[in-house]
């Protein structure tokens, strides 16, 4: 089209190595760990950019850019192969990195009797009697009468208002060893942005607007403030409102009961958000005076009025303050600390040009 648009399309691959890494030491050295350059990390993915002249003629113009990057990484290498974690993160050979590891929550026991399974694992259904006494349970609507398992968190049976833990080596009692798994992941899948240039005469607008898709966000300010571990700690408002009260509710949250540390198990994907927005970043608006208003100022060739504004607004479901975290270390993205929002600036300026 006469040079009117244009397309480049690059692919890369990154190999990081010698990375910085805390290698154990055998205990009998008195020290826990000594920093090496052991480890690597493989980055590859694919950047398009479109862009070009949309409109033109002899007094508007509008130009245009697109762009978009998707992005893959794992670790291709650790000491001794051994995984690790850092905070609520799972480091370990083939895998990605941003790898948030933890419980499954499944939901939440209406009753002391919904904690109750068959030897495989299949949850039982409790019946009740007009009078509100459990009489039965049964399985895909017959009559169960074997034998019946309770999960337990440690000691503990669970029990109507606790949390319901993803079981996964089947052993019916939850703990760190077995139990935990990739429960999201911090790194975007695909991001960009959108850039438009219009000129009209002697006025010019910029607008920017970028996004970012396909990474899980761990809220851990929510649940540090949701753990019950304190009686200074106020739980979330949709917590107090939405949480388990007495047998039978059907809740999305447990109950606020402090004694029953065994809901507090974390990092757990209730926790976990998608972190996907649409920001408009940015706008400038750019105005030329007319050289009649400056033509005695010699020593002026232009005279320019302009506003911008940033952050406008951002489109997103993620529940937290800002979904674009950012992080100054590429081990733990995606973890909220209840980071501020961007705040939004309004700038005028006058500039001449000599």
């Amino acid at each position: 089209m006469k040079g009117r648009f244009n397309v480049e399309v690059d692919f890369w691959r990154k190999v990081t190595r010698d990375l910085l890494y805390n290698v154990p030491l055998p205990k009998e050295t008195g020290f826990r760990t000594v920093r090496q350059n052991i480890g690597s990390i493989q980055n590859e993915g694919v950047d398009i950019t479109l862009g070009g002249v949309v409109y033109s003629n002899k007094n508007f113009e509008w130009n245009s850019n697109f762009n978009i990057t998707l992005l893959r990484n794992k670790v291709l290498e650790l000491a001794q192969g051994t995984r690790f974690e850092t905070g609520a993160f799972l480091i370990e050979e083939g895998q990605p990195l941003g790898n948030i590891y933890g419980y499954k929550n499944l939901g939440v026991f209406p009753y002391n009797e919904s904690n109750a399974f068959t030897d495989d694992g299949k949850q039982l259904t409790p019946v009740f009697d007009d009078g509100g006494k459990f009489s039965k349970y049964t399985l895909n609507g017959v009559d169960y009468t074997g034998k019946v398992n309770q999960l337990r968190v440690g000691s503990t049976v669970l029990r109507g208002g606790d949390i319901y833990w993803a079981d996964l080596n089947n052993d019916f009692t939850i703990d760190g060893q077995n139990d935990r798994t990739i429960i999201g992941n911090g790194t975007s899948k695909y991001f960009g942005g959108f850039n438009n240039d219009f000129k009209y005469k002697g006025i010019s607008l910029s607008i920017l607007v970028d996004y970012n898709f396909g990474n899980n966000i761990y809220r851990q300010y929510d649940w540090l403030r949701n753990d019950l571990n304190s009686a200074n700690e106020t739980p979330s408002p949709d917590r107090i409102d939405q949480s388990w009260r007495k047998q039978g509710d059907i809740a999305p949250f447990a109950t606020l009961d402090r004694a029953r540390t065994n809901n507090a198990l974390g990092p757990n994907s209730q926790y976990i958000s998608k972190g996907d927005y649409i920001r408009w970043r940015s706008m400038r608006l750019n105005y030329n005076l007319p050289q009649s208003l400056y033509k005695k100022m010699k020593w002026v060739s232009n005279v320019s009025l302009n506003f911008s504004v940033n952050n406008l607004f951002t489109l997103t479901n993620y529940p937290g303050y800002n979904p674009d975290l950012g992080s100054s270390n590429p081990l733990q993205t995606g973890y909220d600390t209840l980071r501020y929002p961007n705040r939004r600036d309004f700038i005028m300026g006058l500039r001449f040009q000599l």
